[in-house]
């Protein structure tokens, strides 16, 4: 687990790169944004302490589907798959919970 430092804008992740890690927020905001057939970018949601951010990223290394925007200043560890999922099964209900409120955020 590496811990990282962000200052307000600055981008955690972008939308449409290759997923590599989570990160688990241990203080600040952030926002998740995607600009998702628009012009203008659509914020999904903001998350704060003991929240994780691209978890997604650490189950299926797709491309990301939001960005992750420092939101203030913003002290994050970043996770990578292996600590993220130290057993070979990962409780599918988790992902199809966190999926399907993301898909309908999007809408």
């Amino acid at each position: 687990m590496e811990w990282q430092n962000f200052n307000s804008g600055d981008v955690i992740f972008q939308e449409g790169e290759q997923s590599d890690a989570a990160y688990l927020i241990i203080s600040g905001d952030v926002r998740i944004i995607q600009r998702y057939d628009t012009e203008e970018p659509k914020q999904l949601a903001v998350v704060g302490a003991g929240e994780y951010v691209g978890e997604m990223g650490a189950v299926d290394s797709q491309p990301r589907s939001a960005s992750a925007i420092a939101d203030g200043t913003v002290v994050c560890a970043r996770v990578t798959p292996e600590e993220f999922m130290p057993f070979p099964c990962w409780p599918s209900d988790r992902v199809v919970i966190r999926s399907h409120s993301l898909s309908e955020e999007r809408s």
